[in-house]
């Protein structure tokens, strides 16, 4: 975790993540995603959180993927 954080620890009591390697670590896995889902893979969305489980379902929905909201 150490190389994504800024000065690789914390700062004034706080991680601060470094936001170049977030966002071309990001594209990566856009890309990644793209080109799987462009194959036809399935994917499975899970978010157990309240404020996530709207958004999974909806998302899940919307790509007929399957999708889990509650704890099991």
């Amino acid at each position: 975790m150490k190389e994504y954080l800024v000065l690789g620890r914390k700062v004034k009591g706080a991680h601060i993540i470094d936001v170049y390697k977030t966002q071309s670590h990001l594209e990566y896995a856009y890309k990644l995603v793209n080109n799987l889902a462009s194959k036809g893979t399935q994917f499975i969305f899970v978010g157990t959180k309240k404020q996530a489980r709207e958004a999974v379902k909806a998302a899940a929905e919307r790509t007929n993927s399957f999708y889990v909201t509650e704890r099991w």
